[in-house]
């Protein structure tokens, strides 16, 4: 917190009246369990440890792949670490076949990425990228879909 020391006019845009932190977090308390769950973000951004990786500068690389039509990145929380990985949805050019994999995908990527980019979230292989009207990735479907295979893995 020492950047904000003396600097009202940035920690004013940080820190509510009611000494809240404005994390960018999304997040909801359980009534019952007392406990705070981090549903969303109110940036895009994926938490890597202390860094904070951008999905659309992976998913220009990825578009960059000659077997990749469309791709998006989410992040998903780390089975062993209390940070979030980057993992990739990607639509394939139909022609690709079976030769694109995840490994190749994820080496694709790893080359052009410092390591905290790396797609180390793995990469998912779908039909289709959901997206609004306007274009937009609809993120928030592929959160859903993260969580469900999460869940079925336990």
């Amino acid at each position: 917190m020492l950047g904000y020391l003396g600097d009202a006019k940035s920690t004013d845009a940080t820190i509510d009246s009611e000494g809240w932190l404005r994390t960018g977090d999304i997040c909801y308390c359980d009534p019952q369990t007392k406990k705070w769950y981090i549903v969303d973000r109110v940036k895009d951004l994926i938490k890597v440890n202390a860094f904070q990786v951008a999905p659309a500068e992976l998913e220009e690389i990825l578009l960059q792949h000659p077997d990749i039509v469309d791709a998006a990145v989410i992040g998903i929380d780390s089975p062993e670490a209390a940070t979030e990985l980057p993992r990739a949805y990607v639509v394939t050019r139909p022609s690709a076949g079976v030769a694109l994999t995840e490994q190749r995908v994820k080496e694709f990527v790893a080359a052009k990425v410092v390591k905290y980019k790396r797609l180390e979230g793995g990469v998912r292989f779908v039909s289709r990228i959901p997206k609004a009207a306007s274009g937009k990735i609809l993120k928030g479907p592929l959160r859903d879909l993260a969580r469900k295979e999460s869940k079925s893995r336990l």
